[in-house]
């Protein structure tokens, strides 16, 4: 008889599970094997040993007792996009596993159209301001009035509220209608998360369908609303959500399958020069314990992401509105905690992994130290303050580009390094939301593909 000797092919499958403490068998399937794992760990079971040490007459020590057990794994994953913008990676299902929520925007949705709002008391149904262009995601704009009655429409004063769909902090501006021909007026914006675009408000004649002029028909108050959708940009989006969904999951190693269930986990994003960047991914589940580790052929017939990923050079990158000088590294935490539900009444003591909160979302980066005239990391270190976030963009090509974006940021440490005779100073940073979220569903950073 040959012996059947494990290499080192592994694969890696995962499929969005239904009910809660039940494996889905429909995953052991090539369909949901899309992903090509690097560093795929065999599973620890943390095992619980009871160790036992009972009055005897003798000095050895009896067996232990086997109590409850999970499992952990992890992988890392190339960070790529699915080849296609506005298509999510396969890589999108596992970042659901870490709490985040995922949007999706084919680029095909048109700008919506003006509605009244129930304060507009002087111009329904026409509105003083109608949406041209908005390049950013999808969202409600409002338009108030602030300025008092007028009797020339030089001069009106309006302020723009944007409020995301994803719950990033809003964002308003303040202008003035500079003449009375109603001009257009263009706003410039970053919307927090990097994701910079032109928000064209045109001004409309007030006497437009007879609705009036204005010192008749603008009130201080007065409101509109604005529901539109990103017209040129295909991205998928994956923010920090409240929620997690539970995978199915099994690892293939060369010959024999381990199965989880009602599986969870955190994440982290790591890029380095001239390397290929990576999401290592860190899970827990419950051991399947029928049938759980078994020999098995491995999947074949698997359809691949045919998208070759691209190297951590080129990089646009920004930390709080300026630019980072000779960076090398850069990291992000997700810090989301994931904790084991026990339950006695399940053979391995647990139900399920359960999303319970976040330890905080963290990273780092590595620029080199420089005269603090000209770059100076100490002043926001010292205040604590914190600023707005840190972007990043890697690739060049639609459907393989990566975004990275933080919507605040604090320094929490520094310190110094040494890169080939040249100092560094290593900083430690804390992506914190803010400290009134109305919403409740703020995100500290997202996670684009385009």
């Amino acid at each position: 008889m040959t012996d059947t000797l494990l290499t080192i092919q592994k694969q890696i499958v995962a499929k969005s599970q239904g009910t809660e403490g039940t494996f889905d068998t429909g995953v052991l399937s090539a369909t949901y094997a899309k992903l090509l794992p690097h560093r795929l760990s065999l599973p620890n079971y943390n095992l619980q040993q009871n160790k036992r040490d009972p009055m005897r007459s003798n000095l050895s020590r009896p067996r232990n007792v086997a109590g409850s057990n999970f499992a952990s794994f992890s992988f890392d994953v190339e960070a790529r996009g699915s080849g296609t913008a506005g298509v999510a990676p396969a890589v999108g299902l596992y970042l659901k596993a870490c709490g985040m929520t995922e949007t999706i925007n084919t680029g095909s949705e048109a700008v919506g159209s003006a509605v009244a709002s129930p304060r507009n008391t002087g111009v329904s149904p026409s509105p003083v301001l109608a949406v041209g262009t908005l390049a950013a995601k999808s969202g409600i704009i409002t338009v108030e009035m602030v300025s008092n009655a007028i009797t020339n429409p030089a001069g009106a004063v309006f302020r723009a509220t944007l409020r995301y769909g994803d719950g990033t902090e809003p964002s308003t501006w303040t202008w003035t209608v500079s003449d009375s021909a109603f001009s257009t007026v263009a706003l410039s914006f970053v919307d927090g998360t990097a994701l910079t675009g032109t928000c064209t408000l045109t001004v409309t004649d007030p006497d437009l369908n007879g609705v009036g002029d204005p010192v008749s028909t603008w009130k201080v108050g007065d409101e509109w609303s604005f529901t539109y959708a990103s017209a040129s940009q295909a991205e998928v989006e994956y923010s920090c959500g409240n929620t997690a969904t539970q995978l199915s999951m099994a690892t293939y190693n060369s010959g024999v399958v381990h199965k989880y269930h009602s599986c969870l986990g955190s994440f982290s994003f790591k890029g380095l020069r001239g390397t290929v960047p990576v999401f290592t991914f860190n899970m827990m589940g419950c051991r399947v314990t029928s049938s759980g580790i078994a020999d098995a052929s491995m999947l074949s017939s698997i359809a691949y992401e045919d998208v070759v990923p691209e190297a951590f050079q080129g990089i646009t990158f920004t930390d709080r509105g300026a630019a980072v000088p000779c960076f090398v590294g850069f990291e992000l935490n997700r810090g989301a905690r994931i904790e084991m539900l026990e339950d006695n009444s399940k053979s391995t003591g647990y139900l399920a992994a359960r999303f319970v909160g976040e330890d905080g979302v963290t990273g780092k980066i590595d620029p080199i130290a420089q005269l603090v005239a000209t770059y100076n990391p100490y002043t926001t270190l010292f205040s604590g303050a914190t600023g707005t976030g840190v972007a990043l963009t890697h690739g060049s090509t639609s459907g393989n580009i990566v975004q990275v974006a933080c919507n605040l940021t604090q320094t929490t440490n520094l310190t110094h390094g040494d890169r080939n005779g040249h100092t560094t100073t290593q900083m430690d940073l804390l992506f914190p939301s803010p400290e009134y979220d109305a919403g409740g569903d703020y995100s500290p950073f997202s996670i684009i593909f385009k």
